[in-house]
């Protein structure tokens, strides 16, 4: 089975996740702005003004944090940033160089995959944006419920998130750019819930050793 892949470097691997350190020991959330970052038009002035509200309500939120909430919330982010691209690389690694998936392993890795990309979400504090609440299905939708296109969707999704620029410069952050992340991780979760459950019902149908 011919699979797009996006395996990473060690280094690329650990330099997102020293930047997501700096951003959690500073007490910094990922929401920031920069002048010039945007045209100043009165919508654009409005929007700047609710973006800056909602960042000093996610900025009251992580200050609420003791410090050792704040150290573990920051262990947790690089583990899960990590975790996510290692189950992704061994769930693409399987496919590849198998006629017969793993069944097994893709249940297992979809579901931490799922559990990896909620903690993400709720730890980093990604805003909602307007287009977040009124995103329409994607029209692959069809085309996801099967196994493979589904699966080559969440790798490409995770490519997308950890290449992100909302965690290259901490501090400086595009209200775009977070939202953009927030949106992966939502896609993430939702075809890791497809996957799992499709790669259930053909192991039940190969009659593989369940788990």
């Amino acid at each position: 089975m011919s699979m797009p892949r996006h395996h990473f470097s060690k280094r690329a691997l650990f330099s997102g996740v020293l930047v997501i350190a700096s951003v959690l020991l500073s007490a910094t959330p990922l929401f920031a702005w920069q002048g010039g970052m945007r045209p100043i038009g009165p919508s654009a002035r409005e929007r700047d003004l609710m973006y800056r509200e909602l960042g000093l309500r996610n900025l009251e939120r992580v200050d609420r944090r003791s410090p050792e909430e704040r150290r573990l919330a920051m262990a947790k982010i690089k583990e899960d940033f990590k975790q996510i691209q290692v189950l992704n690389n061994d769930v693409m690694r399987s496919l590849s160089s198998s006629q017969t998936p793993d069944y097994k392993l893709i249940v297992k890795a979809t579901d931490e995959m799922k559990k990896c990309a909620l903690r993400l979400k709720t730890n980093l504090y990604l805003p909602e944006s307007e287009k977040d609440a009124k995103l329409a299905k994607p029209q692959d939708e069809k085309h996801q419920q099967q196994l493979a296109p589904a699966l080559s969707s969440i790798d490409s999704l995770i490519a997308s998130f950890v290449a992100n620029p909302v965690f290259k410069s901490p501090g400086v952050i595009d209200v775009q750019f977070s939202a953009k992340a927030r949106r992966d991780l939502d896609r993430i979760i939702t075809l890791s819930e497809r996957a799992q459950r499709i790669a259930r019902q053909q192991r039940k149908t190969n009659n593989q050793t369940p788990e």
